[in-house]
């Protein structure tokens, strides 16, 4: 499935960020299937986008969100996002 920038995603499935030896790690609350193991390890940037997937979002007002709180270029930030949305979206854990 193509990610569309001005389409509204979320996260499918209940996570809960926890710190685990030093590193944050989203875990699902929930039974996924069998090719998604559960747990996902999330640096700074993984974890604020991962937040912002917790509603209704897209990829432009994330970008910008990302832009403005790393001061990055809007560019850069929107290529971060569709890169890790893309990967959730592997193992089928968004909602489009």
């Amino acid at each position: 499935m193509d990610i569309c920038y001005g389409e509204n995603m979320k996260l499918k499935y209940k996570f809960i960020i926890n710190d685990v030896a030093g590193s944050k790690v989203a875990v699902s609350s929930e039974r996924i299937d069998d090719s998604f193991k559960g747990m996902i390890r999330l640096n700074e940037t993984g974890e604020y986008i991962f937040k912002k997937l917790q509603k209704d979002s897209t990829v432009e007002q994330i970008a910008e969100a990302l832009s403005k709180k790393y001061k990055i270029s809007k560019q850069t930030a929107t290529t971060d996002v569709v890169k890790f949305v893309e990967h959730l979206n592997s193992y089928g854990i968004i909602e489009m």
